[in-house]
This record gives C-alpha cells, sequence and structure tokens, in this order.
C-alpha cells in the first residue's frame, strides 16, 4: 500500500528549528570529538576532528542562515546536505587510525575466525572462480551502487512525490550510519582485503573491482567499519522508500542485499559487519515506527 505524505508545508520567515537529521549529525560530530580527548589522539588529529566538526555545523548554520531569505531554497539544500554532512562524519571517524589499540586485534581475529568458519569454502571458490565471471562483475557493481544509493533514495522520494517522507528518511539513514561511525573508534580493524593473510588471495582483477579498490585507497579512511555502515545506511534508505513508494523501494533493497553480499565476497568488509550492518536499521526502524 502506498503511503501518501502530505507536502512539506513553505516555511514562513527564518524558521529556527533544527531538522532531525541535522540534529544527529551535530552530535554524532560532538561526539567524535569528545572521544578524541578521551583517546588522546595527536594534536593534528584532534585539529581536524575540530575542523571537520566546525565544517559540518557551518553547512548547518548556512542552511538555516539561507531560510531568512529563501525559504524554499534553504528547504531544498537542507533535503540534500546530508549526503555531504554523512561524509563529514565519516572522515571525522577516520581521524583515529593510527591511536593506541589500533587495530583492536581481539576484534579483528574474531571477526576473521568467523568468516574462516563459515565461510572458507564459499570464499576460497568465489576467489579462484567466481570473482573473474559475470558474477563477479555484478557483485562489484552491487557494490559500487552503495554510493549513489543515498541520494537516490532521496531523488525517488522527490519523483513519488513523498517529499514529506524526506526527515524520515534521513533519520534512519543518519542514525544508522553515525552509529557505525561512532563505533570506529572503539572498534577498528583492518578491512579484510588489508590483512597480510590476504595477500595473495586477491578476486580476479576485473575493471570494475579495479575502480572499486582506487576508490578505496583514494577516499576511504583504511579502516573497518563495525558494523558497516555502507550495509546499514544502503539497507535504512531501502526500508524507507519502500514504505512511501513500494516499487522503487523493493529495488532499492534488491540492491542493499547486493552491496551486503559483494562486501563479503570482494573482502570489504567481514561478514560480521554485515549482518550487524544489516541488523541495526531494523531495529532503529523497530523503535521509530512503533
Amino acid at each position: 500500500m502506498l503511503i501518501q505524505v502530505r507536502p512539506m508545508s513553505e516555511p514562513v520567515g527564518w524558521d529556527v528549528t533544527m531538522r532531525p537529521g541535522n540534529s544527529i549529525v551535530l552530535a554524532a560530530m560532538l561526539c567524535l570529538m569528545a572521544a578524541g580527548w578521551l583517546l588522546r589522539v595527536s594534536p593534528v588529529q584532534r585539529r581536524q576532528l575540530v575542523g571537520l566538526g566546525l565544517l559540518g555545523a557551518a553547512l548547518i548554520g548556512a542552511t538555516q542562515a539561507i531560510a531568512w531569505r529563501a525559504p524554499r531554497t534553504a528547504q531544498v539544500v537542507g533535503d540534500w546536505l546530508p549526503c555531504l554532512l554523512m561524509l563529514i562524519v565519516y572522515w571525522q571517524a577516520g581521524r583515529f587510525l593510527g591511536t593506541p589499540g589500533s587495530p583492536n586485534q581481539k576484534l579483528q581475529a574474531w571477526l576473521v575466525s568467523f568468516d574462516s568458519r563459515w565461510l572458507s569454502t564459499l570464499l576460497d571458490r568465489w576467489i579462484h572462480g567466481w570473482s573473474g565471471t559475470w558474477i563477479g562483475s555484478f557483485f562489484e557493481l552491487a557494490y559500487l551502487l552503495c554510493y549513489p544509493l543515498i541520494p537516490a533514495g532521496v531523488g525517488i522520494l522527490y519523483w513519488t512525490g513523498q517529499r514529506g517522507a524526506i526527515d524520515e528518511y534521513w533519520t534512519l539513514v543518519l542514525s544508522a550510519s553515525c552509529i557505525c561511525y561512532l563505533c570506529l573508534p572503539f572498534t577498528q580493524t583492518l578491512p579484510p582485503r588489508l590483512l597480510p593473510s590476504s595477500a595473495g588471495a586477491e578476486p580476479a582483477r576485473i575493471s570494475l573491482r579495479r575502480f572499486n579498490l582506487v576508490i578505496c585507497r583514494r577516499a576511504s579512511i583504511h579502516l573497518n567499519t563495525f558494523p558497516s555502515a555502507h550495509v546499514a545506511s544502503a539497507t535504512a534508505a531501502s526500508m524507507v522508500v519502500m514504505r512511501y513508494a513500494p516499487g522503487p523501494g523493493v529495488v532499492l533493497l534488491l540492491i542493499a542485499l547486493g552491496i551486503a553480499i559483494g562486501a563479503v565476497l570482494g573482502r570489504y568488509h567481514y561478514a560480521l559487519d554485515v549482518i550487524f550492518g544489516a541488523a541495526l536499521p531494523l531495529v532503529i526502524a523497530v523503535g521509530y515506527w512503533l
């Protein structure tokens, strides 16, 4: 059943009420700055944490200020701004690279042992056979779609006339992803593809694989998020879209499933990262919707 949501009303004057997604991001940035003091990061890392936090706060403040003269513009900008704010929180979390106790050897050993116990045969067949076929290209493409999927969810809500659901969309997506980023300073592990034991066990070098690895090398923080923020945010986005636009939402859900499988097979994440990442937005949704 398609749930109809009344479009957001046009604000009058300067609406000082902060949108839920912005509140979530501000809270996450403040928590990461506090974690920097708790974990005693280097002065350079602390400055980066604070600088990124101030950048995020400035962007949110600028959007609030725009509403004074251009409320319609501010509303549209506010619909899309969290796409950038998510990255800022992600980069903030990456400032903890190299802090004492990194990586978390006990957690990393647990993640590795789970994969070895339950997935060793599948991963061996994947690396030495299936990854070089069209199946490998399919799941590499699915994993690549984790980047455009989140803004695509906003676009679908616009397209289907459900713009009023965007605050709910960002509440779930940002809650799920920010929890993953807030865990990172205390759950630092290496991605499985970077483990010494993975040397010589690289999946076939198909074009999409090379492209994904270039993105990981140049744009990622080189740490493994536990739970997986990619899976958590993709699952949350597909759930909200499916609630208001079932057809496109099912498509997003299938893509989210492909992202989860591709994350494990491509050794971008451990299996438990994906399992917890998929479960997290389900728990959040139960608390939000019920």
